[in-house]
């Protein structure tokens, strides 16, 4: 586990390994939870974004090589009303 100090006195970041992860994911007792455990382990989501992925927000990139996953409503830190933001699971998040 990583762990990392934050400018408030007595608040961390922690980051499971993936080795963590996935003894995390043997452990899980449906599919459903594994799902849930690739989704905000290994693709970012935060846990009121994971809800709201649907089948129909995964398409397919331009190149026919990757995947995009669209979260209708993530976290928005500029107004706090959430707004769309698009990942490539395995990639670095970015807002759209």
């Amino acid at each position: 586990m990583r762990i990392e100090s934050t400018s408030v006195n007595g608040q961390y970041h922690v980051w499971m390994t993936d080795e963590e992860l996935e003894e995390l994911r043997r452990a899980a007792a449906t599919f459903r939870d594994d799902l849930i455990i690739l989704l905000g382990g290994y693709v970012g989501l935060r846990a009121f974004e994971i809800p709201q992925v649907k089948p129909k927000h995964v398409k397919r990139t331009l190149d026919g090589d990757h995947f995009r996953l669209r979260v209708p409503r993530g976290k928005d830190t500029a107004n706090g009303t959430g707004s769309p933001r698009s990942l490539r699971p395995g990639a670095p998040p970015r807002n759209c």
